[in-house]
């Protein structure tokens, strides 16, 4: 015990059970302490986690609907592709039909 201050060692009781018994309630109150700043941390990091995990949501909405569009682009594409093969080959028949 010499490691305490005389502050500390002249208000502690002098029987070692009640020396304890004060310790256990030191420590509880340690623990209890750590308890609430860990809990209130968890909360905060609750939070930004659905934070995160709202934006991975929006940005999964945003691909799918960007390849959605990416389809649809590529359906008129292919769509225009086939009528400009089909009108060169209607305005070929054609000419040859006129020569």
């Amino acid at each position: 015990m010499s490691d305490l201050p005389p502050d500390v060692l002249s208000v502690l009781p002098s029987d070692p059970y009640e020396q304890l018994e004060v310790a256990k309630k030191i420590t509880a109150m340690a623990i209890s302490s750590r308890l609430s700043q860990l809990e209130t941390e968890t909360g905060k990091l609750r939070g930004k986690l659905n934070e995160k995990e709202e934006i991975v949501y929006n940005l999964e909405n945003r691909v799918s609907e960007l390849e959605q569009a990416l389809h649809d682009s590529s359906s008129r594409l292919s769509q225009a592709l086939d009528e400009q093969v089909l009108f060169l080959f209607l305005h070929s028949f054609f000419l040859f039909l006129w020569s």
